[in-house]
C-alpha cells in the first residue's frame, strides 16, 4: 500500500496521501479488515459515487462501526485497496480533510465515536504517516 500510495504523489498533494494513508490504516486495521476487499468504509447507500476510480462488483450489508447497518460497496480483490484508497484521496481534496478533527467531524461524522483515546491513536497513524510517506 505504501508503494501505491507514493504513486500517487503526483496526482494528489503529499499531504492528502498521507491524510489517506492513515486514513485507510484507521479504517482497514492496519489493511487486515476490508469489507469484501473495501478497506475504506465506503457505503453503498451514502449517495451516488461518480468519482469512483474502479468498479464495484457488488454490495454487502453490514453493521457499521456505529453500530448502524449499512451497505458498503464490494470490489475485486485484486484491486480493492487500490480503488479504496484513491477514492479516499479524491474524498479528502472534495471534503478538505487536513486534520484529525476534520477526519473526524467530515468522514466519521459521529459525534460518539470521536473520543480523546480514538483522537490520540488517530493522531498517532497521521503522523506515522509522515514518515512512511515521504
Amino acid at each position: 500500500i505504501v508503494a501505491f500510495a507514493k504513486g500517487l504523489i503526483e496526482k494528489y498533494d503529499k499531504d492528502t496521501v498521507r491524510m489517506a494513508y492513515a486514513i485507510f490504516r484507521n479504517e482497514s486495521g492496519n489493511g487486515k479488515y476490508g469489507v469484501n476487499n473495501n478497506y475504506a468504509g465506503i457505503q453503498a447507500d451514502a449517495g451516488v459515487w461518480k468519482c469512483l476510480p474502479g468498479v464495484p462488483i457488488g454490495t454487502t450489508v453490514k453493521i457499521d462501526n456505529a453500530g448502524d447497518t449499512r451497505r458498503f460497496l464490494v470490489f475485486n480483490k485484486s484491486f480493492g485497496y487500490q480503488i479504496s484508497f484513491e477514492l479516499l484521496c479524491i474524498k479528502i481534496v472534495e471534503r478538505g480533510i487536513r486534520t484529525t478533527n476534520d477526519y473526524y467531524d467530515k468522514w466519521v461524522a459521529v459525534p460518539r465515536l470521536k473520543t480523546e483515546s480514538a483522537v490520540k491513536n488517530f493522531n498517532s497513524l497521521l503522523n506515522s504517516s509522515k514518515t512512511e510517506i515521504k
